[in-house]
């Protein structure tokens, strides 16, 4: 059975003061406790300001991939640039143990590897299993959807955050005090619709490794 293993960091995590420093990633942990969308995932925090997750469900990997940047993207107009560097690795596991880190498998090796080239690369999220040709569609595709991230605004990643859990316009207007049309414009401007269709490309392709 094939697992995803994502290894990430915050990026711009030491130039927040130390107060919310000291708080940010434990109150991301308490969301993806508290998200239903996220229940299945296991996270572990580690060197303080990173984390691994495991994903049993090979087809909500990008998902929980954008869900997590988003949740940190939505903080970086009061927190300094807050971003989220994340590689996706997926392949099956010989060792689980109690503690990610303690873990061991091609999932953990393709996503440890990948994250330690990553700023050679540039990118914020990459992909690596296998299947070099299932790797250089969803690179391809993750260097356009870099593109697109890289004009979000704290606002539209906060809109694209709660609209990617499955919140009605209406509903997101209300938890941001905002009007239904601004947050269709917020829409428009992340590219939602691209956005979606990459997302059902993702689980398209990635059933042929499951």
């Amino acid at each position: 059975m094939n697992y995803s293993i994502i290894t990430a960091d915050v990026v711009n995590y030491t130039k927040i003061s130390q107060k919310p420093e000291v708080n940010l990633i434990n109150n991301f942990i308490e969301w993806t406790k508290e998200a239903s969308i996220v229940s299945e995932v296991k996270y572990e925090i580690f060197r303080g300001d990173s984390f691994q997750c495991i994903i049993p469900n090979l087809n909500h990997t990008l998902k929980i991939c954008l869900l997590n940047r988003a949740y940190f993207l939505r903080l970086s107009k009061n927190q300094n640039g807050l971003d989220l560097r994340q590689a996706i690795g997926i392949g099956e596991i010989s060792s689980l143990e109690k503690t990610l880190s303690r873990s061991d498998g091609e999932a953990f090796r393709y996503s440890g590897r990948s994250f330690d080239e990553m700023n050679k690369k540039g990118n914020r999220l990459v992909f690596r299993s296998s299947y070099p040709e299932i790797d250089a569609e969803m690179n391809t595709s993750f260097t356009l959807l870099e593109a697109i991230i890289q004009g979000w605004t704290s606002t539209q990643a906060e809109v694209f955050f709660y609209k990617l859990q499955g919140k009605k316009e209406k509903e997101i207007a209300g938890l941001l005090n905002i009007s239904q049309p601004a947050v269709n414009k917020h829409l428009k401007a992340v590219s939602w619709s691209a956005n979606e269709s990459l997302l059902n490309r993702f689980e398209e392709i990635i059933t042929k490794i499951m």
